[in-house]
């Protein structure tokens, strides 16, 4: 017989197994439905997160188009759970950011419309270029996408093939009449559940345009590797009015008829490695600046300037500078900004038997050389002419041609030629031509290249005007300035002071306001300097000191300010201010005075690379443009005393920037 204590104590066992039952059902069913979707809501704002930061390493190597700076980019590759009393997380999960190779990216049919020479064999050949791409392996998260980068935009590849941009960018490849060209390199392969960096690094990279139109009758085409055909195809369609046409491995874009700019980089990440800038160099540029000053641009592959390249070294230098320049007339290096200036009143003897000249043509579009420093005896038969007017702009289409070699009255004359149309505006040389106007008031650059033994005088011999391998004497720098004078009025533009032109004294330029190109060549050492100006440059090697306590100097400009390679020194305040562009590369710049400030502030593009600027006051670099500030030394010395750089731009790689204040840079370096 059972009592009925008994029956009770049963009961509330059968109760406490029925009652674990239940917890051990419920955690069960936590940890089969509950935990995975949890965890599938950590692991979709982790592929958010990472898309946001493979958003910024885009828009970072992106930002190296057309001269930016380059910054270093973290990336989440995988995520962790939170932690659980009573369930059970799977493993960290782990991601993928790899490159994976495109292809070669091809520029078809395209001609060069500037005079500044051309590539055109390395566009067809093609430039090879990588994606880069993350692929997450979530647990739960199963349709997660792969995020990609190509040619300048990020997008994410689900598994049905749908494909979708990342934050409403769009492509730039092709914008209206813009052709941007970025290409990636090297092999980058990270996995696993940390965050790793990747940095992109800017290879090659400038400012420079190259004006192309197509060869006619076909047209210019950009063939664009991808691993995702199709979403090319659709995105180009949507945003362009081109002919797109794609395969399974690239897509063809076919340009209407016109003239594009195009601007080409090469970003750099993983074991990617810059080739030494000797092996870069592929052509020169020659720019006419002034009337008779002209820029050598040493251009790589990608249209962009070659920095501080060791000339003499330069892969097939002498095929390049043929009919150019001689290789012997050059400096050691091209300059900070890739570039050579070769500097003459009138003909520049740039090779044993190759002179140039540039020259403005009349009103009628005529320009006349006087060939005086040619040699003596020289025949007709012997000398080659050859001369290319300068567009303004990439929509003018110019033509110079020889008129006539007069040796008796040691002349040539040229005739430029603007091509236009019966529907009028100005067009690309073509066949429909119909007719031409003379081309007023424009730049030619005129090359004579002399054949045969009479090029060096009588029999070979040297002529009266000739040197060795019969070189006519180089042009002069100039006369020297009057006792006492410090700058003078470049009326003629040249550079040089010719006897004629005003020249001015330190005094002068104590409170100086004149509309003129103002050149200071010799030093200034005043009890302050005040100077406005059209132009103002000062030759390298130049000191403007101002001696005395809180004496200042103040340069302002309406267009360039040129000083690259001086001394500037106060115990003042220092400001340099351009309506246009301030270059002082090299330059040192110095307010030595207790809380005097240095206030440098251009309109335009601001280059101080390779500058030591430093202060025992405030630092201020502003500009409406692209600031570069790489390999400089900017330094506060005082207490509490701020540096603040901002710029549409700022390249600072290299760059010592040490501020005893805030240091305030937009954007961020």
């Amino acid at each position: 017989m059972i009592g009925r204590g008994d029956e009770r104590a049963v009961t509330v066992q059968i109760g406490a197994v029925l009652l674990l039952a239940i917890l051990f059902m419920a955690l069960a069913l936590y940890q089969v439905n509950t935990v995975p979707a949890e965890n599938e809501v950590v692991e979709i704002n982790h592929n958010e997160e990472v898309q946001g930061e493979l958003l910024e390493t885009r828009n970072t190597i992106r930002s190296s188009h057309g001269g930016g700076s380059s910054t270093s980019q973290s990336v989440t590759l995988g995520t962790a759970y939170p932690t659980r009393a009573f369930a059970i997380n799977p493993g960290p999960m782990a991601g993928t950011l790899e490159t994976e190779p495109l292809g070669k990216l091809s520029i078809e049919n395209a001609n060069v419309v500037d005079d500044h020479g051309q590539v055109s064999d390395e566009w067809e050949t093609g430039y090879t270029t990588y994606g880069l791409t993350y692929s997450p392996g979530y647990n739960e998260y199963h349709n997660a996408p792969r995020t990609i980068y190509e040619h300048g935009s990020l997008y994410n590849h689900h598994y049905n093939d749908e494909t979708l941009v990342v934050g409403g960018q769009t492509q730039f490849v092709v914008d209206d009449d813009e052709i941007n060209i970025v290409t990636l390199q090297g092999n980058y392969s990270e996995t696993g559940d940390r965050t790793v960096s990747i940095d992109p690094r800017a290879f090659s990279t400038s400012s420079n345009t190259v004006s192309v139109a197509s060869e006619n009758p076909n047209p210019l085409t950009i063939t664009l590797p991808t691993a995702n055909p199709d979403h090319w195809d659709e995105t180009l369609s949507e945003t362009t009015d081109h002919q797109i046409d794609s395969n399974d491995e690239s897509v063809t874009i076919s340009l209407d008829e016109g003239v594009y700019s195009l601007r080409m980089t090469e970003v750099g990440v993983g074991d990617a490695t810059r080739a030494p800038a000797e092996e870069r160099v592929e052509y020169l540029a020659t720019i006419p600046e002034g009337e008779s000053t002209t820029i050598l641009e040493f251009r790589d592959r990608f249209n962009n300037p070659v920095r501080n390249a060791q000339i003499d070294a330069i892969d097939d230098i002498d095929d390049l500078t043929d009919g150019i320049v001689a290789v012997s007339d050059l400096p050691e290096t091209t300059g900070n900004d890739g570039r050579v200036r070769i500097d003459g009143d009138h003909s520049t003897p740039v090779s044993g038997n190759t002179y140039t000249w540039i020259e403005e043509t009349d009103s009628d579009g005529v320009v006349e050389i006087d060939i005086e420093e040619l040699p003596d005896d020289l025949e007709e038969d012997n000398i080659t002419v050859s001369a290319t007017a300068v567009s303004d702009t990439p929509e003018q289409a110019k033509f110079s041609q020889l008129e006539n070699i007069d040796l008796d009255a040691e002349t040539i004359t040229i005739q430029s030629m603007q091509l236009e149309s019966e529907e009028g505006g100005f067009i690309i040389p073509r066949e429909d031509l119909t007719m031409s106007s003379a081309d007023a008031n424009t730049r030619v650059h005129v090359i004579a290249v002399i054949e045969g033994e009479e090029a060096n005088g009588n029999d070979g011999d040297d002529g009266e005007n000739g040197g060795d391998n019969g070189e006519s004497d180089p042009p002069t720098n100039g006369e020297e300035l009057p006792d006492g004078a410090v700058a003078f009025d470049d009326e003629n533009g040249n550079g040089q002071y010719d006897e004629s032109e005003e020249t001015y004294t330190e005094d002068d330029l104590h409170s100086f306001d004149e509309e003129i190109d103002l050149v200071i060549v010799n030093d200034v050492s005043s009890h302050g300097t005040d100077a406005s100006t059209t132009t103002l440059t000062i030759d390298p090697g130049t000191t403007v000191d101002a001696e005395g306590s809180d004496n200042d100097i103040d340069l302002e400009t309406e267009q360039v300010l040129t000083a690259p390679e001086t001394t500037v020194g106060a115990n003042g305040d220092i400001t340099l201010d351009s309506g246009s562009e301030i270059d002082i590369r090299e330059s040192h710049i110095s307010a030595q005075g207790n809380d005097n400030d240095i206030d440098i502030e251009a309109e335009g593009n601001i280059d101080a690379m390779d500058a030591t600027i430093e202060s025992n006051g405030d630092i201020s670099i502003t500009s409406d443009g692209v600031i570069d500030v790489s390999n400089a030394q900017i330094t506060t010395k005082g207490n509490d005393n701020d540096i603040e750089i901002d710029g549409s731009d700022i390249i600072c790689e290299n760059a010592e920037i040490d501020a005893s204040g805030d240091l305030d840079m937009d954007p961020s370096c």
